[in-house]
């Protein structure tokens, strides 16, 4: 309570203790005002009359003896004289904000204290205020309960839970938000209040993996990322996957980890139904080509396999007068019971597959050239036998193929390549026959010898060209990149193909140097046509895995990189899925230097490997390139046409772009970007072409 020391302060301008109050108000920084009970102002200070002034006043006597209503608007004035009142009931003091706008529209906080005046008597007079302008304060305080409001909806409205817990043996919970509870049934407060732990949700099968492999990852102070199974309360299993950063000393059960987590049963159902799809044959349930491919490949790198492995191609004989006699349907009956046949044949270690139509493939496991040539007789046997369809007797014949391990450097598409020759001259001597195939010798062994010498003067004779094939929006607005092709021209045998001189380059040691010289041309072409008003985005360089085992690949790149002044975005690297898949830890501790270097990535060739959800996720790509092979079976293979979408769909759910190549038709084209395909290349948009020309292609396309 405030009493003044002369009670009849308000009735005489002239006494001392009047002269002395207002000596006081006037001292104070901010604006001060005294009242009478009925709300008129007394006195009021010079800091208030400067801000009175802000506000568009400029009279004294606009302020002295006026009431509230006689200074501002009804609205202003309103609330004035409400606070008055409420003071006054309160009998002591209160403490309230008002904002007002200035003359110049600025809308200004201040906090308000008052007082009620009392005589000796006790009885009120008046009242007397201080404001304090907290604009500043006023404004923080708004902007951070807004920014909290904003993260709590964000959380709240996030596919999954963010975590605090700590690094214990079963993540003891500090922290978990809303949203575990449709993740994983269990109310936030049960993990908070040690009913459970997050331990006790993961599926008991993966428990120990994921402890492992978070203190694995977080060993070095980085972050981490897994995925596993939970088990909600209703007993549903659910795949998730987590990132996160270890607060503290990883070492210790007090350190804490914040993460998040959400749900990715979806997308490992599809990842898995697109490897399934990438791997075998929909039909028949038979592997197909990329998978008999890769499983040879493995038999080949097992020390005690490789000299028994044995790849066998076969055709069935005039298998198209099946389909005119049976019908599709039909003829799918027989396909379907050939496989049978194949797979029943294949004992352990070995595989059976289907190429298409009418062609199959098998490895088989063997002790020599004998006991190959009595199983391909016996599974040829086998085969011929009678099929019943519909109550008809069908007998289908079939002519082999094949090749056994001849050499340290053989692979598996070599085999199989081999197998093919091999089929092809079986063909010739009739149906229901095989043949082996026979290293090449003579003529052709000398084109190779000579090929291989002259690849090696092919770079300094200027013998080496790069072509570029522009990459288009499906939308269909201009190109915005290009890739760079290799063409060998020979003076004697002219255009050599990519398909005959790489593979020769990487078995005799000479596609380092050449994938060198093709990276830094690509990189001086961008620059120059970027030069010249060509803003291409990147260029695309195809890269092998003997480049990637290189240990200085990616500082020969970065070199590349300063002395063109190529800007790291704009090369982008295109790496086969199959490549990736080849030695992945070694592979990604390449790819993860590369992507230091800013470099764009490209997993090239997908579909037709073997990557998991968890490889894919933890290659740093970019783009995925939809291999030619799917493209091509759009129009007849709904199979074809459902990878396509699928890995359309995945590629948005990694937020990662896709590139379809082999376009050829305008159907392909229609189809692709109705699924949502980003970019298309191939024929329809471009040939490859030289750089000089990619000009004209702009203007023409424009």
């Amino acid at each position: 309570m405030v009493k003044l020391a002369n009670v009849g302060v308000f009735e005489s301008a002239g006494r001392v203790g009047w002269r002395a109050a207002l000596l006081l108000l006037d001292a104070l920084p901010d604006p001060a005002w005294i009242k009478d009970v009925d709300g008129v102002y007394l006195a009021v200070n010079s800091a208030y009359w400067d801000e009175y002034r802000s506000h568009g006043g400029n009279r004294s006597a606009q302020i002295i003896g006026c009431r509230a209503a006689d200074i501002y608007d009804a609205r202003s004035a309103a609330e004035i004289d409400a606070e008055d009142k409420a003071l006054l009931s309160s009998g002591g003091s209160i403490r309230y904000r008002r904002k007002m706008t200035d003359r110049h529209g600025r809308q200004r906080c201040f906090e308000i204290r008052a007082f009620v005046v009392h005589d000796n008597a006790g009885k009120a007079i008046g009242t007397m205020a201080f404001a304090r302008q907290i604009d500043e304060r006023e404004t923080l305080l708004d902007s951070l309960n807004e920014s909290e409001r904003k993260l709590q909806a964000l959380i709240g409205n996030l596919p999954g839970t963010l975590f605090r817990c700590r690094n214990d043996d079963v993540y003891t919970m500090e922290y978990i938000s809303g949203g575990v509870e449709e993740l994983s049934g269990y109310a936030p407060r049960e993990f908070l209040d040690g009913i459970r732990t997050w331990a006790s949700v993961i599926h008991f099968a993966d428990r120990e993996r994921v402890r492992g492999s978070v203190s694995r990852q977080i060993a070095d102070g980085g972050g981490y990322t897994i995925e596993y199974r939970i088990v909600r309360a209703d007993g549903a299993i659910r795949h998730l996957w987590e990132r996160g950063v270890c607060l503290g000393d990883p070492a210790s059960s007090e350190s804490l980890l914040e993460a998040y987590a959400h749900d990715v049963t979806d997308a490992t159902q599809r990842m898995q139904r697109l490897e399934y799809l990438a791997s075998h044959d929909e039909l028949t349930g038979l592997a197909n080509r990329h998978g008999l491919l890769a499983r040879v490949t493995e038999a080949l790198a097992e020390p005690g396999l490789r000299h028994r492995v044995a790849v066998v191609a076969i055709d069935l004989d005039q298998f198209r007068f099946v389909n005119g006699n049976l019908g599709h349907e039909g003829g799918d009956r027989v396909l379907i019971e050939m496989a049978a046949r194949l797979r029943r044949h294949a004992l352990s270690g070995e595989l059976a597959g289907r190429f298409g139509s009418d062609a199959f493939g098998i490895l088989l496991l063997v002790d020599g050239p004998d006991q190959l040539d009595a199983r391909v007789d016996e599974l040829l046997a086998e085969l011929a036998r009678p099929i019943i369809v519909d109550g008809r007797e069908v007998t289908v014949s079939a002519t082999a193929g094949d090749a056994l391990v001849e050499g340290e450097g053989d692979t598996a598409e070599m085999l199989l390549g081999r197998a093919d020759v091999a089929m092809t001259e079986a063909r010739a001597l009739g149906r229901g026959r095989h043949a082996r195939w026979l290293p090449e010798v003579g003529a052709q062994g000398e084109r190779r010898l000579r090929v291989v010498a002259d690849l090696r003067r092919a770079l300094e004779r200027e013998q080496l060209s790069l072509v570029f094939q522009p990459i288009m929006p499906l939308d269909g607005s201009r190109a915005t990149a290009i890739e760079a092709l290799l063409r060998w021209s020979h003076p004697d045998l002219g255009e050599v193909s990519p398909e005959q001189f790489v593979p020769l380059a990487e078995e005799c040691g000479l596609i380092q140097p050449i994938g060198a010289w093709v990276i830094e041309q690509a990189c001086r072409e961008l620059v120059g046509l970027r030069a010249e008003g060509l803003a291409f985005d990147y260029v695309a360089v195809n890269v092998s895995v003997l480049q990637l085992r290189e240990q200085r690949f990616a500082g020969m790149v970065a070199d590349i990189l300063q002395r063109t002044g190529m800007e790291p975005r704009r090369l982008a690297l295109e790496v086969t899925e199959s490549c990736a898949m080849n030695d992945p830890d070694g592979i990604l501790a390449r790819l993860r230097a590369l992507k230091a270097l800013g470099v764009t990535l490209i997993m090239d060739d997908f579909g037709t490997g073997y990557s998991s959800l968890a490889q894919l996720r933890s290659f740093p790509v970019d783009l995925l390139k939809l291999d030619r092979l799917f493209i091509q079976g759009i129009e007849e293979d709904e199979g074809a046409a459902q990878i396509c979408e699928i890995v359309v769909r995945l590629g948005r759910a990694l937020r990662l772009t896709v590139v379809a190549e082999g376009i050829e038709t305008e159907a392909q084209r229609q189809y692709l970007r109705q699924i949502g395909c980003d970019y298309a290349q191939g024929f329809l948009i471009a040939r490859p072409m030289p750089a000089a020309s990619l000009r004209q292609f702009m203007v023409q396309a424009a």
